[in-house]
């Protein structure tokens, strides 16, 4: 029986290969099931409850639950047929509400079957992907009972992309694999991830600021079209919530009306800094938000992407190791992040952009490319001038002679073995038992981490002695150099202390004669008495 298995295991050996011999592609099949029930839960809850406060005239539970199936398809891009033509905009925060329910799932899997593996990240993946594709084939006949109105193509591929992208996000960030893509990217990848990361989050938020700020502007404008689409109390609350739905669809547009791209709602109405042709729209709360005209108001929108590019620079440059502050990398990563940053918009774009009906409003939304690109370049510009002020004064002469000096200072892994130095054994090893660092920067990067520090520590435990002091890791690699010799000077010179005081002993000890019998009295302590000099007699010992 193996050790796993057998009854005198430990609780968290047998917890452990449970997991391990979890099959990842029944447990990506019950993930999938679990992110369609629980949409399709929420759908109908809130179709239910709006139907339970408006009670619309000829409207019974069962249509209600109806529309919450069919507002599930159109959070997927999935056009719907309507009365008054086509219907495709899907609301972008439903959208992301699943996307987080599979990206939570997707790493929820990695603990549960212990997925190390790329092919067993890949069977779990398919799994998901294709069991929600095939459940949301075959609930199109319970949104449309009838003849057959949705495009069974169109929701086989937006379903698919959803289940198999999101979760992979989630695999890929806990299975560790997601970091050894970014470590193997060329130059220092760390950085710009987590400023592209960081602009992303930045450019969410002022997009939203920017939303909020014109709808408290125009709030006169708000209330009416809210009372217009719902006299009664309760049932603004369904308009109200419809609204927050599609919330993230109009900070989508901010970002574009910030970007210089500009956005356009049908044929008659179009959004730029430049100018503004507002043509009569459907009558929506979160339309008050659109500006009548351009003014100094419309201007500030420009903060969104500036302040988003301002926000990344400052991160990258902050990650940034001394050493890797150079106008290469600057450059690189403002680059890099820029990219990253226009790429995960045009993915948003392309979610969003739909149509509001047939005619005029057929084409809604930001265009995904021309969006993308004037964002680029705006994050761009902004981005590359604030990481280059950010890190003026690492990028003079100066600066750069230190780092230099500072990394002449700093030993590597090999020059450590050939000083047989303890420094080696003190550090962790990997399974095949090589060092844990191999450049300069590792060295140094590890000093910051504290390993080095809690290495000595366990050491001197272990040995029974107390560990030595660990210079603070906030001081810079050349003042910490300076101190480990100034250390030395010190053990030096206690160490030649310790020698003179050793000589006049071992003199004193040669001066006395080796058949020496005397002992002292009792009960007393003897007292050497020399005989003046040159009386060639020997010392003799009195007690008292």
């Amino acid at each position: 029986m193996s050790a796993g298995s057998s009854p005198s295991a430990s609780p968290e050996v047998r917890a452990e290969h449970s997991r391990a011999e979890s099959n990842p592609v029944v447990w990506g099949a019950i993930s999938a099931v679990g992110v369609l029930l629980a949409g399709l839960i929420v759908l109908i809850a809130f179709s239910l409850v709006s139907w339970s406060l408006e009670h619309p005239a000829g409207a019974s539970a069962a249509s209600a639950a109806h529309v919450g199936v069919q507002a599930f398809y159109l959070a997927h891009g999935v056009p719907l047929p309507v009365s008054w033509g086509v219907l495709s905009v899907p609301p972008l925060l439903v959208t992301g509400l699943l996307a987080m329910f599979f990206y939570r799932s997707g790493r929820s899997a990695v603990r549960a079957c212990a997925l190390r593996s790329p092919l067993r990240i890949a069977e779990c993946t398919a799994a998901m992907g294709i069991t929600y594709t095939a459940a949301s084939v075959m609930l199109t006949s319970v949104a449309y009972p009838g003849p057959r109105l949705l495009d069974l193509g169109r929701v086989a591929l937006a379903a698919g992309l959803l289940s198999t992208l999101a979760p992979l996000a989630g695999m890929l960030r806990e299975s560790g694999y997601g970091a050894r893509v970014v470590a193997a990217l060329p130059g220092p990848s760390y950085a710009y991830t987590r400023g592209a990361l960081a602009a992303w989050w930045a450019l969410g938020a002022m997009s939203a600021l920017a939303v909020f700020s014109s709808l408290v502007i125009g709030f006169s404008e708000t209330s009416a079209l809210t009372a217009a689409l719902s006299p009664s109390g309760l049932g603004g609350l369904t308009v109200i919530a419809i609204s927050i739905g599609y919330l993230p669809n109009a900070m989508l547009l901010a970002v574009a009306f910030g970007s210089g791209a500009g956005f356009g709602l049908g044929d008659g109405s179009q959004f730029t800094l430049t100018g503004v042709r507002r043509d009569a729209l459907p009558t929506f709360p979160l339309f008050a938000a659109l500006p009548h005209e351009t003014g100094l108001l419309t201007w500030l929108v420009v903060l969104v992407p500036a302040v988003a590019a301002v926000v990344g620079a400052l991160t990258m440059t902050r990650h940034l190791e001394r050493e890797h502050r150079t106008p290469v990398n600057l450059l690189t990563g403002s680059v890099l992040g820029s990219a990253l940053v226009a790429l995960g918009v045009l993915g948003v774009a392309l979610v969003g952009w739909g149509s509001l009906g047939d005619g005029r409003l057929a084409s809604v939304g930001a265009a995904p490319l021309r969006t993308a690109i004037w964002l680029f370049a705006a994050v761009l510009v902004v981005g590359t001038v604030a990481a280059f002020v950010a890190t003026a004064r690492a990028l003079t002469p100066a600066a750069v002679a230190r780092r230099k000096r500072a990394l002449s200072v700093i030993e590597t892994t090999a020059e450590l073995k050939d000083h047989d130095g303890d420094e080696v054994a003190e550090l962790e090893t990997d399974l095949t038992g090589r060092p844990v660092i191999s450049t300069k920067l590792a060295m140094r990067r590890l000093a910051r981490t504290g390993r080095v520090a809690a290495a000595r520590t366990r050491r001197g435990e272990e040995d029974g002695r107390s560990a030595k002091k660990t210079p603070s890791a906030s001081l810079s690699v050349v003042k910490r150099a300076q101190e480990a010799k100034a250390a030395a000077v010190v053990e030096q010179q206690r160490a030649a202390k310790k020698n003179r005081a050793a000589k006049p002993a071992s003199r004193s000890g040669r001066a006395t004669p080796s058949g020496s019998g005397a002992t002292p009295a009792r009960g007393g302590r003897s007292s050497r008495v020399r005989r003046p000099s040159g009386t060639g007699a020997s010392p003799v010992r009195r007690t008292r």
